[in-house]
């Protein structure tokens, strides 16, 4: 390398390059990860966020169900945290936008939703349940009605009530019965050796038992993104905001550089360990 300049031009370069490629990845900085929960209960408070008035209370215990923690600070620890703080580590300090990013990063602030961002999460969580036809719980379950009869034939657990009675003799689930289970209550007439009819009253399926049985994939994917959109303007936008600053900061600063076609190919050359053609014009 000819001059310790023309060494630190390269070097910012380069960082400015890495720095773009990691903002071009769209790096979620703070991706949420919901607690195990059952069907039934996210689609019976996701409901009832809908339905009522005063849907905060609600809201609280959705947050209780799904989120594992509410102080959010551990992101600040992740992985494409990290790779951030290493590439730019590889500026000096005299670039401003670098030391407004880094004061960000090691800002050890706690990170908690306030109670501001309640009403946009429950705007959010409406539009989620308009999505998923759960703005009614019984019209959802009508709606999943074939999907939870086949989830339950698919895998049956024989321990539960509503199966008594809707097995045949060859050990396989009979649908028409199990179709019945849906009704307020479901009265059956067994023959006992002596031809005389009794009359039994099996209990119907809960509302708990049908939505256990319905896919929610797609719905806690949804929940997912509603969190991920507040959890995220508590801090990691505005890391990113600040880390394409510094990126534009950096490519303003080495326009002319970038713009001329020999000095990249030299500086290509370098980054390949190779001397390179050098010219005494870069380092005027």
């Amino acid at each position: 390398m000819h001059n310790a300049k023309l060494a630190r031009i390269i070097e910012n370069i380069t960082t400015g390059s890495l720095l773009e490629a990691f903002l071009q990845q769209k790096p979620s900085l703070m991706a949420v990860e919901f607690n195990e929960t059952s069907a039934a209960e996210t689609c019976k408070l996701v409901a009832a966020i809908v339905q009522e008035r005063a849907p905060k209370l609600r809201l609280d215990e959705l947050k209780e169900l799904l989120l594992p923690e509410t102080d959010f600070s551990w992101f600040k620890q992740a992985n494409p945290l990290a790779e951030l703080k290493r590439i730019i580590s590889r500026l000096g300090e005299d670039f401003p936008g670098k030391v407004a990013l880094q004061r960000k990063l090691d800002d050890e602030q706690p990170l908690v939703l306030p109670d501001g961002s309640d009403e946009c999460l429950i705007e959010g969580i409406r539009k989620v349940a308009r999505s998923h036809d759960l703005e009614s719980l019984d019209e959802f379950v009508q709606k999943q009605r074939n999907n939870i009869i086949h989830s339950i034939i698919q895998s049956p657990d024989y321990s539960q009530h509503y199966m008594f009675g809707a097995i045949d003799n060859d050990g396989n689930v009979n649908e028409e019965l199990l179709n019945n289970r849906f009704s307020d209550s479901d009265v059956e007439w067994d023959e006992d050796e002596e031809g005389n009819l009794h009359r039994h009253e099996r209990d119907a399926m809960s509302l708990d038992e049908k939505l256990d049985q319905i896919d929610i994939t797609s719905l806690r994917v949804d929940l997912d993104a509603v969190f991920s959109k507040e959890i995220n303007k508590l801090w990691a936008d505005e890391v990113l905001k600040l880390s394409s600053a510094l990126s534009i900061e950096l490519q303003t600063l080495y326009q002319r550089e970038l713009d001329n076609r020999d000095f990249m190919a030299f500086v290509n050359q370098v980054r390949a360990g190779q001397s390179g053609k050098w010219s005494d014009r870069w380092s005027s």
